[in-house]
């Protein structure tokens, strides 16, 4: 059985002209919960326990009292009992990325609403503690983060997709019957 940890975040951080999303913040370089940065306008941040969120529900991400232009990182540990591989299912409003075990598994500079699953995304576990981080790039409203750990293989979830898009082709259909709404 995976364990994951409760989500630790901190933020928000800079993305004026959208160019944090590709700017290192101090998280990319090291998960220290101690560590205390300057984030945006200036502030001081730390990481803070969001044992509060739940997977597989949207996450508000507005905890800052600085809605537009901001990044916010959401960190876990995984602990593995093997060697394996997991899909990743995650949602966010607006970009997306992802590092597992300090490797960039994913990067999604998207600009779009209210999350659900939107990027299905591949990770190998090792056998022991996996470190997980998550960074959410808002450009204006609401920053919304959605996740969920899966043990079906990322091949299988994409065959799933393309059937569902083929057996119900029409837009009121295709919002119904999502990957979500089947596992």
């Amino acid at each position: 059985d995976l364990k994951q940890s409760p989500w630790k975040y901190i933020g928000p951080f800079d993305n004026a002209d959208v160019k944090g999303v590709d700017r290192v913040y101090p998280p990319e370089k090291e998960i220290d919960y101690d560590a205390e940065y300057v984030g945006a306008d200036g502030r001081r941040v730390k990481w803070k326990d969001g044992a509060k969120f739940k997977d597989e529900t949207v996450i508000d991400c507005n905890l800052f009292n600085r809605l537009n232009y901001s990044i916010a990182y959401f960190h876990r540990t995984i602990e593995a009992p093997a060697d394996q591989e997991v899909t990743f299912l995650v949602g966010s409003d607006d970009s997306i990325s992802m590092w597992l075990n300090g490797e960039r598994i994913h990067h999604n500079n998207a600009a779009r609403g209210m999350p659900s699953t939107k990027d299905v995304v591949a990770g190998e576990l090792v056998k022991g503690t996996n470190s997980l981080l998550c960074k959410i790039g808002n450009i204006g409203g609401p920053t919304e983060f959605w996740y969920q750990l899966s043990l079906i293989d990322k091949k299988v979830l994409d065959q799933l997709e393309e059937k569902l898009d083929a057996d119900f082709p029409t837009v009121s259909e295709r919002s119904f019957y999502t990957l979500e709404t089947i596992e």
